[in-house]
């Protein structure tokens, strides 16, 4: 069945003797993301940004993050736990 198939898609040889597909690791990247946010270890909020953004500029956009917001205003950050590509989490006090 296979063989009538690919003829009918209008391949003139065989698929028996035609190659494997070729993998291409560019199809893979993309570029954006979506990283956690977390307080406290709970998550408050999801963010994307471009895979080429740094921490700072990955730690301003989720400061700027509604819910996250809510639960960092009035309050010390005592520390800011950044795993590239995955999450951010903000401990406060």
């Amino acid at each position: 069945i296979s063989s009538e198939l690919w003829q009918q898609l209008g391949n003139n040889n065989f698929i028996e003797e035609s190659g494997w597909p070729e993998w291409d690791e560019e199809m893979l990247k993309t570029s954006e993301i979506q990283i956690v946010v977390q307080v406290n270890g709970k998550l408050r909020g999801k963010i994307k940004a471009s895979t080429d953004s740094g921490k700072d500029e990955i730690i301003a956009i989720a400061r700027e993050e509604d819910n996250v917001f809510k639960f960092l205003q009035d309050k010390e950050v005592l520390k800011e736990i950044f795993v590239p590509n995955k999450l951010i989490n903000f401990v406060v006090k």
